[in-house]
């Protein structure tokens, strides 16, 4: 099963633009396997399993604008050793492990209210970095509809991100199944 680890990120499409976006999933301080079955599709994503190295990188390009996907304890540790956000880091969404992770962090996010967009939890996260990815594609192809060839790799990118999630979304459906109770009525 593919995980984090197996995102690939394609540095030659998704680094030519301003609004860049990184993963912080430190496997070190969080064992816990996280799948994504489509990792392969989301090589506009840049992972890193380091907070040092994920910070440096978002302060060393100031000139660039970050999204920021982390697991929730990942960027806890961040904000305790260094309580500063960069100014180029413009939206944190964060993933945590359970639904009790979730309420705690919800809260937490509180004080940090002007950058932290988000707390899902890591079943959901799949589905919200595809309906991510295709808004951000979307937003790139306006920013290169001069650009034939850059244009196509996006389009055939947004097309393959659009079937997965309608795949993705056909599962959730699917499993709704098995919570529906037969010949009971709502009361």
């Amino acid at each position: 099963m593919p995980t984090i680890n197996d995102i690939i990120h394609d540095n030659t499409l998704y680094s030519q633009v301003n609004d860049l976006v990184v993963m912080l999933y430190q496997t070190c301080e969080s064992p816990m396997v996280i799948p994504l079955s489509n990792a392969h599709l989301m090589t506009f994503i840049q992972t890193f399993d380091d907070i040092s190295r994920c910070q440096n990188h978002i302060i060393k390009n100031d000139q660039k604008a970050f999204t920021l996907f982390s697991y929730s304890g990942d960027i806890q540790t961040w904000f305790w050793n260094n309580n500063i956000i960069p100014n180029n880091l413009i939206d944190i969404f964060l993933f945590c492990a359970h639904h009790e992770d979730q309420k705690f962090f919800e809260a937490w996010a509180r004080r940090y209210k002007q950058n932290i967009r988000d707390v899902i939890t890591c079943d959901q996260l799949e589905r919200e970095l595809l309906i991510f990815g295709m808004k951000y594609i979307e937003k790139m192809r306006s920013k290169f509809q001069h650009n034939q060839g850059i244009l196509n790799l996006l389009n055939e990118d947004y097309k393959k991100i659009c079937l997965a999630l309608m795949d993705c979304l056909a599962q959730a459906a699917n499993q709704q199944d098995n919570n529906i109770s037969m010949g009971v009525e709502a009361t």
